[in-house]
């Protein structure tokens, strides 16, 4: 394998990671402000589906 073709495998998997976890952010932010805390915002109600763990 020739450097080149190395360097290029890294730069594609270090893209790929950065997309995947743009993606995980962007995911988790999403389900904090659907109400995937509930105990911290004391006027939200579990969403259906959701459980309490106490």
């Amino acid at each position: 394998m020739s450097r080149t073709t190395i360097d290029d495998k890294a730069n594609t998997d270090i893209a790929l990671k950065a997309a995947v976890d743009r993606e995980k952010r962007r995911e988790f932010a999403d389900w904090l402000k659907s109400g995937g805390l509930p105990e911290l915002n004391p006027t939200s109600t579990p969403s259906e589906g959701q459980s309490r763990f106490r």
